[in-house]
């Protein structure tokens, strides 16, 4: 998905007017419309911004990511100094079976984790 589909698609989903995102970024609607069909491509500045309001990472609007959730979460810490991006950063750097073994491991103990809050 291009980013022009993008924007259109998230501003619907938010339920948001052309004018009162315009509002937002100090521009005119003119604008958010020709950002949206693709006759032009936000600056840096703005496309950071659009990313902020809607959320979402610049990757995500620029087809570098298909995660769409909010990057704050990855600023989460989940152990000690380790944040979720530490941890997607680590998983990168293992090998295919090292992963699928990581991957099966969390499977077994949310499992067993699921098995021991039904027995209490």
């Amino acid at each position: 998905m291009e980013l022009a589909d993008k924007l259109r698609l998230l501003r619907k989903q938010s339920d948001v007017r052309q004018t009162a995102l315009a509002a937002y970024l100090n521009c005119s609607p003119g604008t958010v419309s020709n950002y949206e069909n693709g006759a032009h491509s936000p600056d840096p500045e703005i496309l950071s911004r659009l990313a902020d309001f809607y959320h979402v990472s610049t990757d995500y609007l620029l087809g570098r990511s298909l995660c769409n959730g909010p990057t704050v979460s990855l600023d989460r810490h989940v152990l000690g100094p380790y944040t979720v991006a530490d941890l997607l950063q680590l998983e990168e750097r293992l090998p295919e079976k090292d992963l699928i073994y990581l991957i099966h491991t969390i499977d077994l103990l949310l499992k067993a984790d699921s098995k021991d809050q039904d027995s209490k």
